[in-house]
């Protein structure tokens, strides 16, 4: 099995607070020539990666050196590998965020940031700080390439095609699932507004319904991230039960809450 013996005397915790390059906007493959990121990487300097090369890009073990898990072999096959954090503090974060420090806390993740836009009437979405790196990086892209003998370069984000219109658009950006998913639960909502229905009820089902046709005006500002939609909520029946329709309407559609949108607050003045 291949082995790395570092003669390190200590293993010594550091804070090491340092600069990454951030894209020019979501999903750019291109560097912005003038913002960074910044971030604090706090625990031990030497940590030992394992890597097996029947699993490509997965890491299989991480410990700090000198820890008991190191003192035991590895399985069979896999490669060991030392990483310094004091030169490459951005993967020691990726792999270990700050469990170590003396709090024994992870590292945070990314803040909220309430951004004001869309339909009036709907809650604010919330999204990821886009200079977290987090949110700024492919994590996948963060491994030790086996076969090369070296780390693989790291890669920003990037918008994954779309599962309904994979050659048009990506998941997070595009108004044709949009309007795809958009058209499906109309449909879905026929069978409401065709029954019984108190007379507050069935205005509440064709104010429902009547959003989900003006998204497409309602959200324009939002440009190509249509993550951002925050989809209306359905009307409940005659005894406040939320009618049983699913958030996801087609099994390759969109789902009703934008993946980047977690339970924001009401909108701000």
């Amino acid at each position: 099995m291949p082995h790395q013996h570092h003669d390190h005397a200590a293993n010594p915790n550091i804070e090491k607070t340092f600069l990454f390059p951030v894209p020019t906007e979501l999903w750019s493959q291109d560097a912005d020539p003038d913002e960074v990121g910044i971030a604090t990487y706090s625990g031990p300097r030497y940590l030992v990666t394992r890597w097996d090369p029947e699993k490509p890009g997965v890491l299989d073990e991480v410990a700090p050196q000198g820890c008991s898990d190191c003192q035991r072999p590895a399985r069979y096959g896999c490669v060991e590998v030392v990483l310094d954090a004091e030169q490459m503090p951005l993967h020691a974060l990726v792999f270990v965020g700050n469990k170590y420090d003396e709090d024994g806390c992870c590292s945070p993740c990314a803040e909220k940031i309430e951004c004001v836009c869309g339909d009036p009437e709907a809650l604010n979405p919330l999204i990821a700080d886009p200079y977290h790196y987090t949110e700024v990086f492919n994590l996948r892209s963060f491994y030790y390439d086996t076969e090369a003998g070296d780390w693989a370069d790291i890669e920003f984000k990037v918008d994954h095609p779309d599962s309904v219109f994979p050659d048009d658009e990506g998941c997070s950006q595009g108004w044709l699932n949009v309007r795809h998913t958009r058209n499906k639960m109309l449909t879905m909502s026929d069978k409401y507004v065709a029954g019984y229905l108190s007379d507050e009820k069935r205005a509440e089902w064709e104010a429902y319904r009547q959003r989900l046709r003006d998204i497409p005006q309602s959200w324009a500002d939002v440009g190509d991230h249509t993550s951002l939609i925050c989809w209306p909520e359905m009307p409940t029946d005659e005894n406040h039960v939320p009618a049983p329709m699913p958030p996801n309407p087609d099994g390759d559609a969109r789902p009703d809450a934008a993946p980047l949108v977690n339970d924001p607050p009401g909108r701000g003045a």
